[in-house]
């Protein structure tokens, strides 16, 4: 594509900057988002139409809902005004190109040398798609002629705006260029993936390259309690931030329902106080949760208009509430148990809602700041009730699961939605057992298909039930028992590892309600046995469960302390990588075999035994020098309690004797096994025995000499022999002629 830049006159250049001084017309623009050239428009009389003449940040051309600003550049006709507020000339001389929010553009253009520019003259138009900011049609220009803002042809164009497709965490990628989560920077195509749980690199894949399959999950340290208040707290909504945790539920404490909000850290410690998030005189209860990336949207039901409405609001990441409550819906009816999810760059939402006469799913969504975007979409249409919608995203569309009783039980169902919240296809029947109930249902999505967990009374009593389900909404295979158990197993939450399924429950087989986990692999099939998180004298109720990348968070409402109070649990992922036979929760370096409880102390540059004071610090082990003389036992070091020794030294060499023949004096060790060494010489009257009748000249000599004022009698000699030695042991008192070491008497 040709540089309009580079073909600029002078002159044209110079009306520029004088336009610019005078009108104070901001540097901002919208075109080509994805940086891929879609900023040109074609007019067959004066060419090339640049919308983006300056690159990103200049004086493009700007869309928004409601009009277009800015200047274009052609190269055979110069600059192009979209707005008389370029010039500050609407006074004088109002015109504009108008934008009726839905991306169909109306009004005029000015240009100095070619007129004006009209935006819907007839028979033709030009449009913009609000989906994905592409620019369609053709405009007229009363001395250019037709102007074509997309062609596919030999040489294909197009003009693109991010206008319904911001930037607004500054990673350089839009949403219409595939930015999944636009209000976090870390979260875009090509970024890498972390292991937290997210999708960092917007492919659609949970943690790739990451261990996300959990073995052998259990539960670490106590359960945390998050509310102390002397009435309930119940219901609540748990999410992972990549960092921390952030939990809201429903609390009666200041005399009504109202919505609060806590944070905890990773390992489930609390942050702070409670937030209470709702103040009216009337209920607020069943929230959702979600995290966007820099902050909590939040949606729940709510009694302050006379009737149950759904209402959201949004916190920072702090907890701290931006803004008032949002109403959403607005019926006289009632508005239930709302699911909420982020797609990246919006809000969705669905519900339960009576206005018809009877319950039926209804969905809406909001944009960033938590307005709402058109109007309520009515997802089923039955004259029976519909409840308790699921609700995800998938990255270009949505699924949501709910149960519905217009086939005279309570059955499993499940329908796709477009980004816009149209509905795609038919509701797809997901259960069919007659007389028998399927309920509470909790969708996931794995980045190809739907997992979906329930609870269903076909066995008898209620257990928890798995299938999975095709991203066109097809059923794939058969249901799966997830649980099976003498009494009942309820309310399921479930989430997807990138590898494997996490599902979370209540169950009764213990005499009273405690929270299980269970694992499932990407075809459905269990691994192993359910894991029980809770065991308390009173009842657990309505887990939440997430995946953090490397373990699971759960959140349940419990009645231990005579009222009902939200708690938290950890499962960690106790994997035996090493195969040592321990397994990560229980010892204390997983990536080698030879470290574990009581494990021997090798000499392998670890400390081997986690049961070892100040693991894993060497002090104390073999790998320390623990003496400061450089070298450690593992390194040789015989003695690692005397700085001055490290190893045997070698034999004494070169005894003679001075004039007076009462001393005598060596010369210490070619190897002399420390900084300090002592000296034992002994005397004997026959050279081939150091032992019978050998007595000791001097013990322990800290010098080279020793001083013998014995004579030996007359006719006879004395020989003499000298041995090293040092903390670490006696030295060599050398050799025999035949090669073999001396014997030479202690001393003392």
């Amino acid at each position: 594509m040709r540089n309009a830049g580079q073909r600029a006159s002078p002159r044209f250049a110079l009306i520029f900057t004088l336009i610019l001084l005078a009108g104070g017309m901001p540097l901002a623009e919208n075109i080509d988002p994805a940086s891929d050239g879609s900023k040109y428009a074609w007019a067959d009389n004066v060419g090339w139409i640049n919308l983006q003449p300056n690159g990103p940040g200049g004086p493009g051309v700007q869309v928004s809902d409601a009009a277009l600003t800015g200047w274009a550049w052609a190269e055979n006709a110069g600059w192009i005004s979209l707005s008389c507020q370029n010039t500050s000339s609407c006074s004088t001389n109002a015109y504009g190109v108008t934008n009726n929010g839905s991306g169909t553009l109306s009004g005029y253009a000015w240009s100095e040398n070619a007129g004006w520019i009209t935006f819907a003259p007839t028979g033709a138009g030009v449009f913009i798609d609000p989906s994905n900011g592409d620019w369609s049609g053709m405009a007229w220009g009363e001395n250019i002629g037709w102007i074509t803002f997309a062609s596919t042809g030999p040489n294909p164009f197009k003009v693109m705006t991010g206008w319904r497709c911001p930037d607004n965490d500054n990673d350089f990628v839009r949403v219409c260029a595939g930015d999944c989560n636009d209000t976090d920077a870390s979260v875009h195509p090509g970024a890498t993936e972390t292991c937290d749980g997210r999708d960092n690199d917007c492919d659609g894949v949970l943690d790739e390259g990451c261990d996300a399959v959990c073995d052998n999950p259990e539960k670490v340290s106590a359960d945390v309690r998050v509310t102390n208040a002397v009435s309930d707290s119940v219901y609540p909504s748990l999410v992972w931030t990549g960092s921390e945790y952030g939990v809201s539920w429903h609390d009666s404490r200041d005399g009504n329902n109202e919505i609060y909000f806590a944070r905890l850290d990773a390992s489930g410690n609390k942050i702070g106080a409670d937030v209470r998030v709702t103040t009216d005189v009337s209920y607020s209860q069943s929230p959702s949760l979600v995290w966007t990336g820099s902050g909590y949207g939040v949606s729940w039901q709510d009694y302050r208009d006379g009737s149950d409405e759904i209402y959201f609001t949004r916190l920072d990441a702090s907890g701290a509430k931006i803004g008032s409550d949002v109403r959403v819906t607005n019926d006289s009816a009632g508005s239930l148990y709302p699911s909420l999810v982020w797609t990246g760059s919006e809000y969705g939402m669905s519900w339960a809602d009576n206005r018809g006469g009877n319950y039926e799913i209804y969905f809406a969504r909001l944009d960033a700041s938590g307005s709402k975007i058109g109007s309520d979409v009515r997802v089923t249409n039955y004259i029976a009730t519909s409840m308790r919608p699921s609700l995800v995203w998938t990255g270009s569309e949505y699924g949501v699961s709910w149960y519905d009783i217009r086939d005279g039980n309570a059955e499993i169902y499940f329908g796709r939605l477009d980004a816009s919240g149209s509905k795609i296809g038919s509701d797809v029947r997901v259960t069919d057992y007659d007389t028998l109930s399927s309920a509470f249902p909790r969708l996931a999505w794995t980045g190809s298909e739907y997992g979906l967990s329930w609870r269903d009374t076909r066995d008898g009593n209620s257990e928890i039930y798995f299938v999975r389900i095709g991203a066109s909404g097809t059923k794939i295979g058969s249901d799966m028992r997830v649980t099976n158990a003498a009494l009942d197993s309820v309310y399921p939450s479930l989430v997807w590892t990138g590898s494997e399924y996490g599902v979370s429950w209540y169950d009764s087989r213990d005499g009273n309600n405690e929270i299980y986990v269970a694992r499932l692999n990407a075809s459905g099939n269990k691994i192993g046995s359910d894991v029980r998180v809770t065991n308390s004298v009173g009842n657990s109720l309505y887990p939440s469960l997430v995946w953090t990348g490397t373990d699971y968070g759960v959140s349940w409402y419990n009645t231990r302390d005579g009222n009902s109070e939200i708690y938290f649990a950890r499962l960690s992922c106790c994997d035996n990588v090493d195969g040592d036979g321990y397994n990560e929760c229980h010892e204390c370096d997983d990536a080698h075999a030879s470290v574990y409880p009581g494990a021997p102390q090798l000499c392998d540059v670890l400390n081997n035994d986690c049961n070892a004071p100040g693991w894993p610090s060497l002090v104390g082990t073999n790998e320390a020098d623990d003496d400061g003389d450089g070298l450690s036992e593992c390194a040789g070091d015989c003695d690692d309690a005397d700085g001055t020794a490290w190893a045997i030294p070698g034999e004494a060499r070169g005894l003679s004797f001075a004039s007076g023949k009462t001393t005598f004096s060596w010369n210490p060790p070619v190897v002399p096994g420390g900084s300090v060494s002592y000296y034992d010489s002994v005397r004997s009257s026959m050279a081939s025995d150091f032992v019978t009748g050998a007595s000791c000249a001097e013990t322990n000599g800290t010098d080279t000499q020793t001083i013998d004022a014995e004579t030996p009698p007359i006719g006879g000699r004395f020989f003499y022999n000298v041995r090293s030695g040092n903390s670490c042991g006696e030295g060599s008192p050398g050799r025999n002629s035949d090669g073999t070491e001396r014997t030479v008497r202690a001393c003392p």
